[in-house]
């Protein structure tokens, strides 16, 4: 299971240096995904063990039970049934693999050593791409690292949760200050170089969230300033650096970060990046082609549609209705409709448009259950996994930052990573609680 785990990982995270865009990238994440299930059979078939507790095999009935009446309601296609499971269940099959395999602690210290090289590689690859390969290019959406086109904020994302299991795993005194100081440099530098503002907000909660969750302040005051320091030094670096491209060096004057330093400039950045810019009724007047809006007008929009029918405001227009496919017949049949607002869009608008309210509630659940799986595993866990369950504490919040940015969890290249460790959580808390009943029975039986 080690080397099926490190190998996905790598075809993964590593497919922009042989795929740039197309269909092979999502083709070969699917192949991933269907050996993935193949490993997972013969694993049950050998250890005939699934850590699964019971809150998430109801989670589960009840997505299932979701996606069918949403297909029904919506009379959808066959072929766009096939294209929401597909975009849906990728990362779910990862996020079972722990269930049914108990990953060791060294295994996972392996894992994450992977990870790590991975997030620093990034670091000498951004700086060709800035630099040398597009260096003409005044955008950083060209700015992928290794993970493959259009990845830009999944790049950004991904290192950011890299850096806060390495604040963590700094604050545990895991790591020792030379390693902390070369890894933090590796994978910030390329998140100034790809034109992610998204950084300024990450920033505080990877370099203080861990000292929070862990309740360092009082007797870690000396690594507590370290972190401090690089959070400053951080928003110093990524301001100058962001300063220097995007201004400087290819003269887009909007972008001046100076903007920020007034309460003016604040409130204008935020009422056109935030604020909502068209509602339902006013789009009609605004043409059909696709449309860049804000962060808010992702969610308002989509609830103003569904909500012409109550019906469609809970259930969506179904799992598939509103994705996109290279085969013909494949793609989902409010595609054009939502497509006008779509562009750019997050991971929960798009859980919106095909899943409505219940699909909301449900990832909001999901990730609560996760979250606290990692606060009980933090707390009476030992080794790594505590550590690491630490992590996932401060990564919960960059995740759910992250489904208000971007498709996160559905990202070609990131998404089966971020699933695998969502289940892997899961199972950790499982085993712990099977141990404690296995303990309870025995002593009942001495007695």
């Amino acid at each position: 299971m080690q080397i099926f785990i490190l190998f996905s990982f790598s075809v993964l995270l590593l497919q922009g240096i042989v795929f740039q865009s197309g269909i092979l990238p999502s083709l070969v994440a699917d192949a991933l995904a269907g050996a993935a299930l193949l490993v997972m059979g013969g694993t049950l078939l050998r250890y005939r063990r699934v850590d699964f507790p019971a809150k998430y095999i109801l989670w589960g009935l009840v997505f299932s039970m979701l996606v069918v009446i949403g297909w029904i309601v919506n009379s959808e296609s066959a072929g766009a049934a096939a294209t929401g499971l597909r975009f849906y269940f990728t990362g779910f099959i990862f996020f079972l693999l722990p269930l049914v395999y108990r990953f060791s602690q060294r295994e996972l210290s392996h894992q994450l050593m992977f990870l790590l090289l991975v997030g620093m590689l990034q670091a000498p690859v951004t700086l060709l791409q800035r630099f040398v390969w597009y260096r003409n290019s005044g955008t950083g959406d060209v700015i992928v690292g290794t993970l493959g086109a259009h990845s830009s904020g999944a790049l950004s994302t991904f290192l950011s949760i890299e850096l806060a299991i390495l604040v963590t795993f700094f604050v545990k005194r895991r790591i020792k200050l030379p390693m902390f100081l070369v890894g933090v440099a590796l994978l910030f530098v390329p998140t100034t170089l790809n034109e992610t503002k998204v950084m300024l907000i990450y920033m505080p909660i990877i370099f203080l969230g861990p000292y929070v969750f862990s309740g360092a302040f009082a007797h870690n005051k000396g690594r507590l300033a370290v972190a401090a320091a690089g959070f400053g030094i951080a928003v110093a670096v990524f301001s100058v650096i962001y300063q220097y491209t995007m201004v400087d060096l290819y003269g887009r004057s909007g972008m001046d970060l100076s903007r920020f330093t007034t309460v003016d400039g604040v409130t204008k950045f935020v009422s056109s990046y935030l604020a909502p810019q068209t509602t339902a009724d006013e789009d009609d007047e605004l043409g059909d082609g696709p449309k860049m809006v804000g962060r808010i007008d992702q969610i308002v929009i989509p609830l103003q549609r569904l909500a012409r029918d109550p019906v469609t405001l809970l259930v969506g227009y179904g799992v598939g209705n509103v994705s996109k496919s290279p085969l013909d017949g494949f793609s989902g049949a409010w595609l054009d409709e939502a497509a006008r607002y779509t562009k750019g869009s997050s991971y929960l608008s798009k859980i919106i448009w095909e899943m409505g309210l219940l699909g909301v509630f449900l990832l909001a659940s999901l990730l609560v259950f996760v979250y606290r799986d990692a606060s009980y595993v933090a707390r009476w866990q030992e080794g790594i996994f505590a550590d690491f369950a630490l992590a996932w504490k401060t990564v919960m919040i960059v995740l759910v930052l992250g489904i208000f940015y971007k498709s996160i969890l559905t990202h070609t290249a990131v998404a089966p990573v971020l699933w695998f460790y969502l289940g892997l959580i899961v199972s950790l808390r499982a085993r712990l609680e099977s141990r404690r009943c296995y303990a309870e029975s025995g002593f009942a039986l001495q007695n």
